[in-house]
């Protein structure tokens, strides 16, 4: 058995920049989780499905395997996306479906909200990315 952690990450996309007429980036904040143990069949750490979608083999006793049942029927199974409509500030509003490019001020806001993803870690979680990324 191998200690690991089972958590749930709040997904979101930020507005990165005006450039090339506007990026955004993808950020996760840990919202809940849970330091378990894990049968070890599929590491490194496998999740639940692969990037194909197909199911990754863990013990059917995997105690990490049944964190990460219940918290995907929890918060994966019935969430949906908000899109949001505008950037708010305490002295504007900024129209994300205008035709303006948003002014530097408004990098980082969050865009899209309400998406939650179930991973397993050997560390502990820390929300991402660490540093806000720049237009290369």
């Amino acid at each position: 058995m191998i200690k690991v952690f089972v958590t749930v990450y709040s997904i979101s996309r930020a507005y990165g920049g005006p450039e090339e007429g506007g990026w955004s980036y993808e950020c996760g904040d840990p919202v809940q989780g849970v330091y378990t143990l894990c049968c070890g069949n599929g590491f490194p750490v496998a999740p639940l499905f692969n990037s194909d979608g197909i199911r990754n083999e863990h013990d059917a006793e995997c105690p990490a395997l049944a964190v990460e049942n219940a918290y995907h029927a929890e918060w994966v199974e019935g969430s949906k996306h908000e899109y949001l409509d505008s950037f708010v500030t305490s002295n504007d509003t900024y129209d994300i479906n205008g035709m303006d490019d948003a002014p530097e001020p408004y990098a980082g806001e969050v865009m899209v909200a309400g998406k939650y993803e179930v991973a397993m870690s050997l560390a502990p979680p820390e929300p991402y990315p660490s540093r806000r990324p720049h237009y290369e």
